[in-house]
């Protein structure tokens, strides 16, 4: 003898026009898509960007606190960060995991340790990352020097293009 739920008269419940999670406005768009799956030890490029309300991530006492965290966090028996990039809202590096499990760990991980970082230096609370982090499988030699060159790099391309908007704003 079990007890049977009654069913909804009014018409809730089950697929219909408007159900779901509404988007949020400001929130980056990064599909919920499923990462490429890998079953080896490869490297792995990974990008986290950051909330506009977060101050530049390149100041000095920021900085501190986001290499610290990356120091700590980032060395695991299946997966580690091996070069990485700080630039005004966003991350570069490169993890050599050994499967989609570790990596998704250990960027989580390292992510949770800089958001309470720079929440604690800052004296907020919430989010602190955007969105989802993007990652790329690094399959070939040429793959890793091109993505290692590009993270080592990157500032130079930022700098060049704050240079040139400082440049064409009236002072």
């Amino acid at each position: 003898v079990g007890l049977a739920l009654p069913v909804p008269k009014c018409g809730h419940g089950g697929a219909r026009k408007g159900a779901g999670r509404k988007k949020r406005a400001g929130k980056a768009s990064d599909p919920h898509r499923e990462r490429e799956r890998f079953a080896e030890r490869l490297p792995v490029q990974v990008t986290l960007k950051m909330r506009p309300d977060v101050v530049n991530l390149r100041r000095d006492d920021v900085f501190e606190k986001i290499e610290a965290s990356l120091r700590t966090g980032a060395e695991r028996d299946d997966a580690k960060v091996c070069d990485f990039t700080v630039l005004g809202d966003h991350l570069h590096f490169i993890v050599d995991a050994a499967n989609n499990k570790a990596l998704t760990s250990v960027v989580s991980s390292v992510a949770i340790r800089i958001a309470k970082q720079i929440n604690k230096l800052l004296g907020r609370k919430g989010r602190v990352f955007n969105d989802r982090f993007h990652a790329r499988v690094l399959r070939s030699p040429s793959e890793v020097r091109n993505s290692r060159r590009y993270i080592l790099n990157n500032f130079r391309k930022h700098l060049a293009q704050r240079l040139a908007t400082e440049r064409t704003q009236p002072q």
